[in-house]
């Protein structure tokens, strides 16, 4: 099972000052430790400008090893143009990583990027981010150890 999670909107508010950023961090934790067979691949835009260390580096040092890779950059155009762009890069990461059959989840804070009859999007509030409430809901999309 791999989540695909973005950060902005994700794992912090929509443009959070800097002493704000990072704030959900704790709640994605608690779902990882409550689901210990899913790993989690960035789809967030912080891929285009900083290394797979530094990524890593956002979650608690015991996690750090589920964060298995980050999608493909794909140029407008390419692929299945008939699928937003993040939905295309999350299938191009699937497909490229052999788990094309793979359950998975993609946490965002914005539907416009995924297919509108996409069931494996989990939306989140942009304003607040993931939050306490959000624990229950993704633990039961992401099934049982």
């Amino acid at each position: 099972m791999f989540t695909f999670v973005d950060f902005d909107g994700v794992l912090h508010p929509l443009n959070a000052r800097p002493e704000r950023r990072w704030t959900s961090m704790f709640v994605r934790a608690e779902v990882l430790y409550r689901r210990s067979h899913v790993q989690v691949v960035v789809s967030s835009s912080h891929r285009e400008f900083t290394t797979m260390e530094a990524m890593q580096s956002i979650f608690p040092a015991d996690l750090r090893d589920r964060v298995v890779g980050a999608t493909p950059m794909i140029a407008v155009g390419a692929g299945d143009v008939r699928l937003p762009g993040r939905h295309r890069e999350v299938l191009a990461w699937l497909s490229g990583n052999g788990a094309s059959e793979s359950a998975w989840i993609a946490i965002d804070d914005d539907a416009e990027r995924y297919a509108d009859d996409c069931r494996q999007l989990y939306l989140v509030d942009p304003s607040t981010g993931l939050t306490w409430a959000d624990v229950d809901g993704l633990c039961s999309r992401l099934g049982v150890d």
